[in-house]
């Protein structure tokens, strides 16, 4: 049979969480399924419900790896993939219904779409709350193409994941995009590198991923992104080559948004040990870059968390960005008031 969607499912240590993943999946009456496992040297019991779950069903197949990285483990999983489209598919998370895929082919393949995305719900590991992502789409309905030259806020500040996309095997091979094989980030310049490739973006509005957030051993859960803060730096280097020879405000988009995603870990390392090294870190590397934005830095939802650590650490340089910010324009200047206001909600 012809395999039209191969399902690539990165393991490490999820014993308590992949026999859901992979009952979602399995469930699935989906014509032309793949589903490739790569276990990315578990040391829990991950591995033997792989094997236990491959016994049973001949759609499945493992590959036991040496550990890593999430980013190898998916791109093992590309390489031994032969359907037509990929979906990545966390191990924590699972579908929201056996005719998902039914449901998400028939979009991508009637659009001919390179890239096919799809909504999702949140749910609270903890707590059992849930909630929806936050809403890059807006009001549009049904099935709809979208470009950055057409739809750039949404793209670029949008879904920065794998986990809610179908996408073309060829569309990938032909372009050479793979995972680099980060401890974590890795995310970001994939996606990046997806959306400018891309010449058919499609967006549906089915919910057709269950995302588990607030989970100890995913790298969101975990120390990782503290202690290989780097990385954030890296990956915007990575970012920024992509987008080259891309309109210039939307450099500044991208820029805006690598900033602000590496100075949201900093604000979760708050009274940690990794924190005073990761605010050096973050002020040595984005002092370089920060004055690219000009005034509109005075704009940014960030802006004040950095020049919080910019008064520590360099007192003589914030009193530089005090004297331009008091010689702001009234729009800039009600705008930076407004964020003034909600960082001392926030953070006291």
């Amino acid at each position: 049979m012809e395999k039209r969607i191969s399902v690539i499912i990165p393991v490490y240590n999820k014993e308590n969480y992949i026999r859901s993943c992979l009952d979602s999946v399995a469930a699935s009456a989906f014509d032309g399924l793949e589903i490739i496992c790569t276990d990315d040297g578990s040391t829990d019991r991950s591995l033997e419900i792989l094997n236990e779950y491959q016994a049973k069903d001949s759609r499945i197949k493992v590959i036991a790896l040496e550990h890593k990285c999430a980013a190898a483990a998916r791109n093992a999983g590309l390489d031994a993939a032969e359907g037509e489209y990929i979906h990545f598919l966390d191990a924590d998370d699972y579908l929201s219904g056996a005719d998902a895929y039914d449901r998400w082919y028939q979009a991508a393949a009637a659009y001919r779409a390179d890239i096919c995305e799809c909504l999702y719900t949140n749910i609270d590991a903890a707590s059992g709350s849930v909630f929806s992502e936050p809403d890059y789409i807006g009001r549009k309905k049904g099935p709809y193409a979208t470009a950055p030259d057409t739809d750039a806020e949404s793209l670029i500040r949008g879904h920065i994941i794998p986990w809610n996309k179908l996408i073309r095997r060829a569309f990938l091979l032909e372009n050479g995009i793979r995972f680099e094989e980060l401890s974590c980030a890795e995310d970001r310049p994939f996606y990046y590198e997806l959306i400018y490739r891309s010449k058919k973006t499609v967006r549906i509005t089915d919910r057709l991923i269950i995302h588990q957030v607030n989970i100890s051993t995913s790298l969101d859960g975990s120390d990782i992104r503290f202690r290989d803060f780097d990385v954030e730096f890296r990956t915007f280097e990575s970012i920024w080559r992509i987008a080259e020879k891309v309109p210039e405000y939307q450099r500044m988009m991208l820029l805006d948004s690598c900033i602000g995603d590496s100075l949201y870990y900093l604000r979760k390392a708050a009274g940690t040990a990794y924190e005073a090294k990761m605010k050096a870190q973050a002020y040595e590397y984005w002092k370089d870059w920060i004055p690219l934005l000009g005034d509109r830095l005075f704009e940014q939802d960030w802006c004040l968390q950095y020049l919080e650590i910019v008064s520590v650490l360099q007192p003589q340089e914030y009193a530089s960005y005090m004297h331009r910010k008091n010689s702001l324009p009234v729009k800039c200047a009600r705008r930076l008031w407004k964020l003034q206001r909600k960082f001392h909600r926030i953070f006291g």
